[in-house]
């Protein structure tokens, strides 16, 4: 394991855990041995008990197979994301370490900043519609300083409260 941030990544399991909702982008890079006949592998993302992506590494002889699959996915908090091997003909070795295979994930855009800044601008509109302007001004000190306590541990499972 190269990077862990978050420690999503199970690498005792090799499943992925999402810490917080949002869409992830997942990708699977895989290298297969030379074999002296045909040799193939299915190797899938998993989301749940889901397929959602598979990469073929198929029908090629004395040669390396290398081959790749990503996928974007919306995950919920605690979503796992594993690949699992459903198919090998032949005497099929994945060569591991970080040059030749690897599983990977990252967040792409986390759901509460996303949720966050379409509250962000209700509240501007809450400004807007008010006519005490003072009452809308609390609303949104309140708000960004909640926002600035989320953006300071985002990967805390919970938005603070007032």
């Amino acid at each position: 394991m190269v990077f862990n941030e978050g420690n999503g990544y199970s690498g005792t399991h090799g499943i992925f855990y999402a810490p917080l909702p949002g869409l992830y982008h997942f990708a699977v890079e895989l290298t297969a041995s030379p074999q002296s006949s045909n040799h193939g592998m299915h190797v899938r993302i998993m989301k749940k008990t889901q397929p959602v992506a598979i990469t073929f590494l198929d029908s090629n002889t004395n040669q390396f197979l290398r081959r790749t699959g990503s996928i974007i996915l919306k995950l919920d908090t605690g979503d796992d994301v594993w690949c699992q091997t459903d198919f090998i003909v032949g005497h099929n070795t994945i060569y591991g370490g970080t040059t030749y295979s690897m599983f990977s994930g990252f967040i792409i855009q986390p759901m509460l900043w996303f949720e966050l800044n379409l509250l962000k601008k209700s509240y501007c509109s809450l400004i807007n519609m008010t006519k005490s302007k003072a009452a809308g001004v609390r609303a949104i000190r309140a708000f960004v300083s909640h926002m600035e306590a989320w953006e300071a541990n985002p990967c805390s499972r919970d938005i603070p409260k007032s």
